[in-house]
């Protein structure tokens, strides 16, 4: 086992993920290998880039914004036949500008067992959509940490089941490894997924971290189990996804606070390269921070969404996406995006 002691930080509280890369390029370089790594890296890279139009009516407030939204860069690196390397950076405008570093992990297999070894996103829901706007069972329930996950396939069935990196522990960057996810996804033929999940906390999923450490720090219980289930489905120019993901019990037990979204979309392919979707999506309990003791920032208890994409096959695709907003207050929102992104 290999143990640094007060390694030199090149920048202020730079991730523990940007050392441990650092040190395996190095070490592979230092190698001989850096030649041909490289150029495999190179050839098997990926860059989106997505800019952003947005224009919305929030309370009876007309408001407008231009964004490069995404800048999201992976490739991958093969070891030998069993073992890889797969990295990420992924920027955001406004959103994530900090912390680039996305994905960096190893995948491998022994004995028929896949192993997952670094930074990745955990395998708790399937997010598919081709709207804009993320769905809200992402927002509830997606989670990117360092994490070491097992699988294994079975007939048609796939298994998956790991440890992840806690984001709610007191000392910061002390956080230990003691939280836990698994998955069940079955495949009875390539057009159709079913899918069940469960994560020990759902206060560690990127939505509700914040308001997780914002309760720990009041010494309220700030622990609820989550789950959550998926069908997908194809059938010629129709695509149907269907999720939803909740607690289990409140996660805050002195308000009674229980999130839950559903997410329903459906898409139909006019022609080769034109595509018109349809999305209705619900929430209830659902708060995006925790602040003087109240819940704040509810996400919309209802969203109906339309989008209409164009792809073309130089790898750019152009989207128009309008959504109404229900919330509980009785307030309606309404808001219109456009899209243009760049696969190279």
């Amino acid at each position: 086992m290999l143990s640094i002691v007060e390694p030199i930080v090149l920048v202020d509280e730079m991730p523990r993920e940007y050392h441990i890369g650092f040190f395996l390029v190095c070490s592979w370089a230092s190698l001989g290998h850096a030649h041909s790594w490289m150029d495999q890296a190179l050839n098997a890279s990926e860059l989106l880039i997505e800019v952003e139009a947005q224009s919305s009516t929030v309370a009876g407030e007309a408001k407008s914004d231009l964004l490069v939204a995404t800048l999201d860069w992976n490739t991958f690196i093969s070891v030998n036949e069993s073992i890889s390397w797969h990295v990420g950076l992924l920027w955001e405008q406004d959103v994530r500008e900090n912390d680039p570093l996305d994905r960096l992990y190893v995948i491998g297999k022994w004995e028929g067992v896949g192993w997952t070894v670094g930074r990745f996103y955990q395998p708790v829901g399937r997010f598919d959509s081709i709207f804009i706007s993320d769905p809200l069972t992402m927002e509830l329930s997606e989670i990117n940490q360092t994490s070491a996950m097992l699988d294994y396939t079975i007939h048609s069935f796939l298994i998956q089941a790991g440890l992840f990196r806690s984001s709610l522990d007191d000392v910061a960057g002390e956080q230990g490894v003691d939280q836990g996810y698994a998955a069940m996804t079955w495949m009875p033929s390539e057009a159709t997924e079913v899918g069940v999940y469960w994560l020990s906390n759902l206060l560690e999923s990127d939505g509700l971290t914040e308001s997780g450490n914002v309760l720990r720090s009041l010494n309220r219980d700030e622990s609820a189990d989550g789950f959550g289930c998926f069908l997908h489905h194809s059938q010629g120019a129709v695509v149907l996804h269907l999720e939803c993901v909740g607690g289990v019990e409140s996660v805050d037990t002195e308000s009674g606070i229980m999130p839950m979204a559903l997410h329903a979309e459906c898409s139909y392919t006019m022609d080769s390269d034109l595509c018109l979707g349809l999305r209705y999506e619900e929430s209830d309990d659902f708060h995006g921070s925790f602040s003087s003791g109240l819940w704040m920032e509810e996400f919309a208890e209802s969203r109906t969404s339309v989008v209409l994409a164009h792809e073309s096959e130089q790898g750019w695709m152009f989207c128009l996406e309008a959504m109404w907003l229900d919330r509980s207050d009785d307030e309606s929102d309404e808001r219109v995006a456009m899209q243009l992104s760049q696969l190279f």
